[in-house]
């Protein structure tokens, strides 16, 4: 299973660029797994009020909302450090051979062979981001809407709006 760490700013174009990468693996006939970390301390998945809401907020802890189409599990998490283990655990158990994340960049930015793709808004912003993490496949996101798509410290800035082929070769 191939994790790949998606990092940038606010607002640089990550869940753009996350969207674009999955659609172009699950067109290819990938099984793609993604994480979405977010800074809040309550997921606002569910509405107040509902059914499962009311589960949870009882004390469940856990609670699965089932369709005939769809999946939500709703899990208490005494453990945070062992959430995102247990999260790759799961994905793998489900047969997914990509997992892109969105978040959790201290988590998973050193972690060996977790490649990183930089999204950012401007040239400063991708150099400062190349600078921390280094081993970045290459830069997207905003920037790469302008004319200019000069490789920025070598890495290639690809625009994934106009096509995913070379990303993709460089996800492997």
């Amino acid at each position: 299973m191939k994790v790949v760490l998606f990092a940038g700013y606010s607002e640089s174009g990550k869940t753009t660029a996350l969207a674009a990468i999955t659609r172009a693996l699950a067109k290819k006939g990938k099984r793609v797994g993604t994480i979405k970390h977010s800074g809040h301390a309550v997921l606002d998945l569910d509405a107040k009020g509902k059914d499962t809401w009311m589960h949870f907020n009882s004390g469940a802890s856990v609670v699965v909302g089932m369709t005939s189409e769809q999946m939500a599990i709703f899990k208490r998490l005494d453990r945070p450090e062992a959430q995102v283990d247990e999260v790759l655990q799961m994905m793998e158990r489900e047969g997914i051979e990509y997992v892109l994340v969105e978040g959790l960049y201290e988590e998973f930015s050193g972690r060996k062979g977790v490649p990183i793709v930089i999204c950012a808004k401007a040239k400063e912003d991708a150099a400062e981001l190349l600078k921390r993490h280094g081993r970045a496949l290459f830069v997207t996101g905003r920037i790469a809407a302008g004319p200019n798509l000069e490789p920025i410290n070598g890495i290639p800035v690809l625009d994934l709006q106009k096509g995913t082929d070379r990303a993709l070769e460089l996800i492997g």
